[in-house]
Parts: C-alpha cells; sequence; structure tokens
C-alpha cells in the first residue's frame, strides 16, 4: 500500500496509521463486494467502477506470432466522471444497480471500527487523494492503480505535462479480478 496515501487518509482523518490501513483495507473489499453483487460503484466526483464485457476478439501468440481467437470475458472498467457530469454515467444494460458514496461510508463503518463520522472522512481523503494523482502511481495494494494519462496519440500511457488533457485510468490488480470476478489461477 502507498505510504503517502496511509499518511494522507491518517492526517485527514485525525486517526492512527494502523486505523488508516484498516479503512483503507475494508474500502478495496467494500467495492470488490459491491462489484461482485454486479453494482456499478459511483465514486463522485471521479467516476464509476463497474464490470464489463469484453468480447472475443483475435489475438497474436507472441512466441510464433500465429493468430489466436482470445474468449469473451469480463474485466473490471474504470469511466470517469468529467467536470462537467453532474452524475456518474449510467449502467448498459445491467441487472445491478449502484452503490454510492452513503453505502460506500456504512460499509466502510461496518467493516472497521470507525465511527460514522471518520468512516466518511475516510472514504472522502482516499478519492481526494485519487484525484489529485499526477503523473505518478497511485497503488493500493490487493485493489488497483490509478493514475493520470494523456489518451491517445505518441505519449499515451505517459503522465501529462501541463496544461495536457489527461484522464484519470485505474488498473485493477489481479488479486481484484480474481475477488470480483471469480477466477482461480
Amino acid at each position: 500500500m502507498n505510504d503517502d496515501l496511509i499518511d494522507y487518509v491518517a492526517g485527514e482523518t485525525s486517526i492512527s496509521k494502523e486505523a488508516a490501513v484498516l479503512a483503507l483495507d475494508a474500502w478495496g473489499e467494500s467495492i470488490a463486494d459491491a462489484l461482485k453483487r454486479g453494482d456499478d460503484v459511483v465514486l463522485k466526483p471521479l467516476g464509476t467502477l463497474c464490470i464489463a464485457e469484453r468480447p472475443e476478439r483475435t489475438g497474436h501468440n507472441p512466441k510464433t506470432g500465429n493468430e489466436i481467437k482470445i474468449p469473451a470475458g469480463k474485466t473490471i472498467k474504470f469511466r470517469q466522471l468529467h467536470p462537467g457530469d453532474r452524475q456518474a454515467p449510467a449502467p448498459e444494460g445491467k441487472a445491478g444497480g449502484q452503490t454510492d458514496d452513503t453505502q460506500m461510508v456504512a460499509m466502510l463503518v461496518e467493516r472497521s471500527d470507525l465511527t460514522n463520522q471518520k468512516a466518511s472522512l475516510a472514504h472522502s481523503s482516499i478519492k481526494e487523494y485519487i484525484r489529485r494523482v499526477d503523473g505518478t502511481d497511485s497503488k493500493l495494494k490487493g485493489f488497483g492503480t490509478f493514475r493520470r494519462e494523456v489518451p491517445g496519440g505518441p505519449r499515451k500511457g505517459t503522465p501529462p505535462l501541463p496544461g495536457d488533457p489527461s484522464i484519470l485510468a485505474f488498473k485493477p490488480d489481479q488479486d481484484l479480478k480474481d475477488r470480483v470476478l471469480g477466477r482461480t489461477h
């Protein structure tokens, strides 16, 4: 887990570092459980985490260069909420519902020793820390990595320069994929 994030959450909520680690773990577990239920997780003002269908596609074997069929599957996707948007993007034909900030705080209280007020502060400070991510990766152990990227172009995947339009990107950890999508290795 990112030590800066632990320090930030502890400082913003006036809790110990140990309690901040527990809050971060509970935050990640709450999101994983909501995704597993089929809910979209709305993290205002950042965006929405959801399960997305990935269609079958053609790929290439890196060793032989032969074409291979990659089967359809599911993945965890992050849809950024843009500054002009007032609400998170609506689910696209999903059976599940949405887990919002109020529900996230309730799950934090349930999974940790935090009061409702401290859980709310912890949830807000985690989102604020993620929102401030610049070109460096913000890794949440067992959950995933948030980073700012320049969309498209020759610098795709590189940190934005001042004045560049950027997006907040998310790459889930294998552990989160395994817990949510039920994959085993």
